[in-house]
């Protein structure tokens, strides 16, 4: 009987308690063995989604921050000068996206929160497996690279190759980062030379003159942005197209929208560009983006629309002339 009654109060405890502390790891994931994470919601599956983003978090800003200062010294000891903000975006991206590994072994519902609740686990030790076999994944994939940088057929596709193998070389660093994170502090030493491809990649992007043609209506707005962004990054333009290695082309189309908000004028400014490299005449990327604004002027909706798609189109551009 006191058994009985013992039971029951401890359900009546665990019923009316904070869904979140029933939720705790406890023993079985202690802390020394796991990253854990609660998370709620409406649904089952948004308490899923949020406990994966909770546990992600924890170390997102510390993975980043990690890798950052990583690549800025290898950068710094290369000798060459190279934008941080592209690289500092890329790794930010890198460093966000959801680690493997993370499993919800526990969900359930609160009656009395009307909340649906999650609790997420990462195991260190198989993560330390996976993201070990995924460095190496990345160093084979980037020494396979490195043999075929020579085969490219021009300035701009050697160019390409060789920042290819920067942008794996930074998510494997992102990856060795989150090693480190977790606990493991341990050296995963390299058999390639990448200072030299930063400085390879600063030798070409001084040599690649870069022309751009930007048609229609604020077609020279567009231009303008787009070649100042370039000259930020490092990139020669030139004016003159027979002299080009790299060749922008693009088009803008504004036009009105139809916006059920009386009183209000709406309208869309669409940029689609074309990267062509002049030595073999191939197109060899697109790039399109587009924004709409609103305003009691059309004249101003046009302006705003425009003014969101600049930094938009120009920052697209360079991350597929630069890693992608």
């Amino acid at each position: 009987m006191f058994r009985l009654g013992y039971l029951v109060l401890v359900a009546v405890i665990i019923t009316a308690g904070c869904a979140k502390d029933v939720l705790k790891p406890g023993w079985k994931y202690r802390e020394s063995r796991y990253v854990t994470a609660v998370g709620s919601g409406q649904s089952e599956i948004e308490a899923r989604n949020q406990a994966i983003r909770e546990l992600s978090g924890k170390f997102e800003s510390r993975v980043f921050n990690n890798a950052y200062d990583r690549v800025k010294s290898v950068i710094d000891t290369s000798g060459v000068e190279v934008s941080g903000q592209g690289i500092e975006s890329y790794i930010r991206a890198l460093s966000s996206e959801q680690p493997r590994g993370i499993q919800i072994p526990k969900t359930m519902f609160s009656e009395d929160k009307a909340l649906y609740y999650a609790l997420a686990v990462l195991e260190k030790k198989k993560a330390r497996k996976d993201w070990l076999r995924e460095v190496e994944n990345l160093d084979s994939i980037i020494k396979e690279r490195f043999n075929s940088v020579d085969l490219a057929e021009s300035s701009f596709m050697k160019f390409k190759s060789l920042n290819k193998i920067l942008g794996l070389w930074m998510q494997r660093e992102v990856t060795v980062s989150r090693l480190r994170v977790v606990g493991f502090d341990e050296e995963v030493p390299v058999d390639y030379d990448i200072q030299a491809v930063f400085r390879e990649v600063s030798k070409l992007k001084s040599a690649m003159p870069v022309f751009v043609d930007i048609t229609g209506e604020e077609g020279k707005t567009i231009k303008n942005s787009i070649t100042e962004t370039l000259l930020k990054r490092g990139f020669v333009l030139t004016d003159r197209k027979d002299e080009a290695e790299v060749l922008i082309a693009g088009t803008v189309d504004v036009r009105p929208i139809d916006v059920d908000k009386p009183g209000w004028q709406f309208a869309r400014a669409a940029v689609s560009l074309t990267v062509t490299d002049s030595k073999t005449g191939l197109i060899v990327g697109k790039v399109y983006a587009n924004k709409r604004a609103g305003h009691v002027s059309y004249n101003e909706a046009v302006y705003n629309a425009v003014k969101k798609v600049l930094p938009l189109v120009s920052e697209k551009l360079v991350r597929f002339l630069e890693l992608d």
